[in-house]
């Protein structure tokens, strides 16, 4: 989890930090995939067996989930 996107702002807070997973990525010679926020949705749709990406498939999650699985699927090939 990379921020906290405020629902009454719309605001970015950056509660654990910022830059730490561009750091790591860059030490260990990768790519960072992506920055995914903090988000009740995630823990909550996989107790029940539904995918963030299907619960809100226009949300900010879901957004950054399929552009994830595209910077893998471009990798693959």
């Amino acid at each position: 989890m990379s921020y906290y996107r405020c629902p009454d702002c719309g605001g970015t807070h950056e509660i654990f930090g910022a830059g730490g997973g561009t750091r790591l990525a860059q030490e260990l010679g990768v790519p960072l995939l992506g920055r995914l926020p903090i988000s009740a949705d995630l823990p909550e749709g996989g107790d029940r067996g539904t995918p963030a990406v299907w619960q809100q498939p226009e949300g900010e999650v879901a957004e950054v989930f399929l552009s994830v699985a595209a910077r893998i699927d471009a990798m693959s090939w």
